[in-house]
């Protein structure tokens, strides 16, 4: 058997027990491909992002089940000859315990501000430009590490034209 979850949205002119009907509807077809439900939520009323069929409102609902292969296909099918199923989409997966409360309000720990150190991925010179000295370059004299400064380009040879 493979775990699936399906996310439908009902016409919201439906009352709630007539998205009850749909959802023993649902059940039913899970039940003949020799599933078994796992958990039905219900997100309630929302508005959509876009309309569908002049509506802007939908309500939600998420199934989750276990049903063999051709569950979807019938599911689908089912779904499909629905009026007062304005949008679907089943995707097999990990179940996971769903709720839609919100989190603990707990207080996130952030970092403790320390000494300011070098970047933990600093440019590699050849992305550096001259006018924009990298960190291990700020405010150094080349001269006093005993390492000479490089040397100036050379102009170009005026016979070779």
């Amino acid at each position: 058997m493979n775990a699936y979850e399906t996310v439908i949205v009902v016409d919201p002119s439906l009352d709630e027990s007539g998205v009850e009907k749909k959802l023993e509807k649902l059940a039913e077809v899970v039940k003949r491909n020799n599933g078994r439900m796992a958990a039905i939520d219900r997100w309630g009323r929302r508005k959509m992002s876009y309309p569908i069929n002049n509506r802007h409102e939908g309500t939600y609902v998420c199934l989750q089940f276990f049903a063999e292969a051709g569950a979807p296909k019938d599911l689908t099918r089912v779904i499909q000859l629905d009026e007062h199923i304005l949008r679907h989409l089943i995707v097999r997966g990990h179940i996971q315990t769903i709720s839609a409360e919100p989190a603990a309000a707990e207080p996130a720990a952030r970092p403790e501000p320390g000494p300011a150190g070098p970047p933990a991925n600093p440019p590699s010179p050849e992305h550096r430009t001259s006018s924009s000295p990298g960190p291990a370059q700020a405010g150094r004299d080349p001269s006093a590490e005993g390492v000479p400064p490089p040397a100036p380009p050379s102009p170009p040879d005026a016979g070779a034209a």
